[in-house]
This record gives C-alpha cells, sequence and structure tokens, in this order.
C-alpha cells in the first residue's frame, strides 16, 4: 500500500484505500452528483430556463383557462336568456289576468255592458228595439311574433379582450365534450411539466 502522487493511499491494484481515506472516498462518489445539481440550478437561474417555465406556465393557463370559464359564461347566459323568455310569459298572463278582470268588474258595475252582454249572449232584446243583420267579414289575427331576449354582454374588459382575438368558433374547442378534456389535460400537463422542471430549487450541501 502506497500514496499515489499525493492524492490519496491506494492499494496493490491501484485502487483507493477507502478504509485509509474515507472521506476522499466520499467525496469522490458524490462529485458526478453534486455536478449534476449544480448544473440542473443552474440550467433552473439561467434567463432561458426562466423564459421557458414561464412560456410553458402561460401556455398552459391561456389553454386551461377558457375550458375552465367558457362552459360557465355559456351556461350563465342560458339561463339569463330563459329568466327574461320566462319574465316575457309572465307579462303576457299578467296582461291577461289584467284584461279579464276588467270585464268582470265591468259586468258587475256597468249597465251599458251588462246589456251589450244581454243582447249577444242572451238575445234580450228591449221594446222597439230593431235587429239588423250586418255581415262582418272575419279579419285572421296577426300572429304573435316570437319572443327575442335581450343578449347577455360580457364584462367590458373581456369584450375588449374577445375584439383582438381571431374570428373562431372558441365554442366547438373549448365547450365541446369532445375536445374539451384533451385540451384540460394537456394544459395541466403544460403546467406540471413547467413546475417539475423549472421552479424547484435545490440546496447544495457541502460535504
Amino acid at each position: 500500500m502506497e500514496r499515489d502522487g499525493g492524492n490519496g493511499m491506494v492499494d496493490e491494484k491501484g485502487e483507493p484505500d477507502c478504509r485509509l481515506s474515507i472521506v476522499e472516498c466520499r467525496m469522490e462518489d458524490e462529485a458526478p452528483e453534486l455536478f449534476n445539481r449544480q448544473s440542473t440550478i443552474a440550467n433552473r437561474q439561467s434567463p432561458r430556463g426562466g423564459f421557458v417555465y414561464w412560456m410553458l406556465l402561460l401556455m398552459g393557463l391561456a389553454t386551461f383557462t377558457p375550458c375552465v370559464v367558457l362552459p360557465e359564461w355559456r351556461e350563465y347566459q342560458a339561463l339569463r336568456m330563459a329568466e327574461q323568455t320566462e319574465r316575457h310569459r309572465l307579462d303576457e298572463m299578467q296582461r291577461v289576468v289584467d284584461r279579464e278582470r276588467n270585464l268582470l268588474d265591468a259586468m258587475q258595475s256597468d249597465p251599458a255592458v251588462i246589456g251589450r252582454l244581454a243582447q249577444r249572449d242572451l238575445h234580450f232584446h228591449r221594446p222597439g228595439d230593431t235587429s239588423v243583420a250586418v255581415s262582418v267579414p272575419l279579419t285572421a289575427t296577426a300572429p304573435q311574433a316570437p319572443f327575442v331576449g335581450k343578449p347577455i354582454e360580457p364584462p367590458v374588459a373581456l369584450a375588449r379582450a374577445r375584439s383582438y382575438l381571431p374570428d373562431f368558433n372558441y365554442d366547438a374547442l373549448f365547450c365541446d365534450n369532445r375536445t374539451r378534456p384533451i385540451i384540460m389535460v394537456m394544459s395541466v400537463g403544460l403546467i406540471v411539466t413547467a413546475i417539475a422542471l423549472f421552479s424547484g430549487r435545490t440546496s447544495v450541501r457541502n460535504p
């Protein structure tokens, strides 16, 4: 057993003797691992690594957020339109109820209305009255126009941001059950990749 040029104790086979130089052997064994850890930290702290981290994170958020927000917004719009339709139907029913209530009040208190109803429905005639048959052409009642609700506009900030986006059918992309899960999985994959590769900070401990 002899010393190899000041690099530590070696045995007859020329290999380091870890029995006499435990610290040196441990340092030699941990050197590659420390180098890899330092290289990883350098890559994470480099400007290029930070750019890639934020790019992956923003891409993931930019595709994941519409998959969550846009279906909720469409559902909210559908609920508001259904509310407008029901309110219009209730208003129509209220007008019918008011008209019938006015007719009932007139039948109870207005002699002219009572006499007119008696002549029309009960064929009542006062003495000296003369009945004259008059042909009245039937007029078709105009069909009621379908109700068209007021469109539900998004907030001003979202509408302004939407004006800068290209004209595309985003509902088919972010609301369709066939494409929405795929985009969400890809978005989560981008975010997890960015966090796993670039966001960690490993502390190097000197031996």
